[in-house]
C-alpha cells in the first residue's frame, strides 16, 4: 500500500502586545479624563510557500470634556493572515451622552478602507438603555 505525504500543516505564531493609559486631574475638574489605549499583534505564518508576516494594531482615545459627555477616536489596521500585502484600515469618531446610569446615546462616524472592496463610509446612532436588579425594598 503506497502513503501518500500530506501538505504541511500551517503553523502560526502570534505576539501581542497591550498598553494602557488612564488620566484624571487630581484636583481641578471632577467631570474631565482621558483613556488611551492600544493592542498589537504580530502573526507569522509558516504554510509551505513564502513566509507571511502579518501585522496588525488597535488604537483608541477617549476624553471626557463634561459630565456625562464623551469624545472619542478609534483607529485599526491589520494585514490579512494569509497574505500580508492585503491591508484594511478603519477610523472612526465617536461622541457619547449619558443621561443616566442605566442609558446612552451615541453618534459615530466610521471610514473603512478595505483591500479588497470599496471604502464604505458611515455615520450613525445608537440608544442603549440597562436596566439592573435591585433588591426588595423595605416600604
Amino acid at each position: 500500500m503506497a502513503t501518500t505525504a500530506s501538505p504541511p500543516t500551517p503553523r502560526p505564531r502570534l505576539l501581542g502586545a497591550d498598553l494602557a493609559f488612564r488620566w484624571r486631574p487630581l484636583r481641578r475638574a471632577r467631570y474631565q479624563g482621558f483613556v488611551g489605549r492600544t493592542e498589537f499583534v504580530w502573526s507569522r505564518l509558516e504554510n509551505g510557500g513564502p513566509v507571511q508576516n502579518a501585522f496588525g494594531m488597535y488604537a483608541s482615545a477617549e476624553y471626557q470634556f463634561a459630565r456625562r459627555w464623551f469624545a472619542a477616536c478609534v483607529t485599526d489596521l491589520s494585514d490579512r493572515a494569509y497574505d500580508d500585502s492585503i491591508r484594511d484600515e478603519g477610523v472612526s469618531a465617536l461622541v457619547t451622552f449619558w443621561p443616566s446610569e442605566f442609558s446612552q446615546v451615541r453618534a459615530q462616524y466610521r471610514r473603512t478602507v478595505s483591500a479588497t472592496r470599496t471604502a464604505p463610509t458611515s455615520c450613525c446612532s445608537s440608544s442603549c438603555s440597562r436596566s439592573a436588579p435591585t433588591g426588595a425594598h423595605p416600604f
